[in-house]
């Protein structure tokens, strides 16, 4: 009887260098408090901090804010709206209080449509750039990105949003990150620059059925659809699943061929004649053309969810003869619990579809791996 791995195997195994970039940390542009308008212009009170909301202080960096204004904004012109920009001296950035920050030029948010805050010179605005290497070569420096905070004004109440090339995503709140799934984490950004450099596995997941957990503000199947002509979008067989409380976030974003449903793990998910929720959506139910796609990202960080998890994944897998594969990445936030959930992956917990785990490729801090039925070699990338 073949003895099973242990969890020191598991970590040899997940930390072999792979397809490596050394990307650090992905800081996200916030404001501590609604913007206002003072004699001398716009007062913000801006903070850097990473996909959790823990706040870092950042020294000698230059503030962009650009704006487009229409002619409301000066009631002496009836020119076209205009766009506007200034930039900051190089100021320091705390990591428990902050100081406001004025720019000239504004004295009332009246003809304000849009308004962008970006603070130092790498402002990631497309997430292939996360697989950027350093011109040198490097793996030993580390590689920071911020992502730009945008504000639109046209309607009643402010709105939030990050950009990434022609994607949109509206985040909640600028100043909070409650409940979790309101915003995009790191691991979120890191697979769809993975994606977007890996065309056998974005047709793999764009050909589905593919179903999506913890999809969260619902990123993921938003960038998905952006991808591709505008046909193939509207046919995509792409279900975006989370807890009920996340589903507003996720459907404010998700494109309109994109279903949405809550999926608590672990729980009977049955409807009265007790069939599984997912077997009223074409390729998602078992009889489904071709093989389940399972994607997800920060989904294994709690140790506590791993056995509703596992559950789920069973369950998912169930009866399809065409098997199922799932593409995950992970932030690696605690000592062990990533790497536990792999080792319980490859004792059989998750069922016989998920024994083998692949790395497929990673950051200083995130990893993509696939898990799938053994022995089979993982996908070959197409690079």
């Amino acid at each position: 009887m073949a003895t099973p791995p242990t969890a020191a195997a598991a970590a040899a195994a997940i930390t072999k260098p792979a397809d490596f970039v050394p990307l650090d940390t992905l800081f996200r542009v916030s404001l501590i408090k609604p913007p206002t308008c003072g004699p001398s212009g716009l007062v913000l009170v801006l903070a850097l901090h990473n996909d959790l909301g823990t706040r870092v202080a950042r020294a000698g960096v230059a503030v962009t804010v650009a704006w487009t204004e229409s002619a409301a904004a000066n009631p002496r012109t009836t020119a076209a709206p205009v766009s506007r920009s200034w930039t900051s001296r190089p100021l320091d950035l705390d990591q428990f209080s902050a100081a406001p920050l004025t720019v000239p030029g504004i004295r009332s948010l009246r003809g304000i449509n849009a308004l962008s805050v970006s603070v130092g010179s790498r402002s990631l605005e497309d997430v292939a750039r996360v697989w950027d290497k350093p011109a040198d070569g490097s793996t030993d420096a580390e590689l920071e990105w911020t992502l730009p905070l945008h504000i639109s004004f046209t309607g009643a109440d402010p709105v939030f949003s990050r950009r990434f090339g022609s994607v949109t995503v509206v985040e909640p709140s600028a100043f909070a990150h409650t409940p979790l799934g309101s915003s995009v984490w790191d691991g979120a950004l890191v697979l769809a620059g993975f994606l977007g450099r890996s065309p056998a596995w974005r047709r793999r997941v764009a050909a589905g059925p593919t179903l999506e957990l913890g999809a969260g503000c619902g990123f993921l199947g938003r960038w998905l659809a952006s991808t591709m002509p505008a046909a193939a979008a509207k046919s995509l067989n792409f279900v975006m699943t989370d807890l009920p409380d996340v589903m507003d976030y996720c459907r404010s974003n998700a494109p309109a061929a994109i279903a949405c449903h809550a999926f608590t793990w672990g729980e009977e998910n049955t409807d009265v004649a007790g069939a599984p929720w997912w077997a009223d959506f074409a390729g998602v139910k078992r009889d489904g053309d071709g093989p389940l796609v399972l994607v997800g990202s920060d989904l294994i960080y709690n140790e506590k969810v791993h056995p509703a998890l596992l559950a789920a994944m069973r369950a998912l897998a169930a009866g399809r003869e065409a098997g199922t594969v799932m593409l995950m990445s992970f932030k690696r936030r605690s000592p062990r619990g990533e790497l536990a959930f792999l080792d319980q992956c490859r004792r059989g917990a998750a069922g016989p579809a998920f024994t083998r785990v692949a790395l497929l490729a990673r950051t200083a801090e995130v990893y993509v791996v696939s898990i799938s039925a053994g022995p089979a070699p993982p996908m070959k990338e197409e690079q």
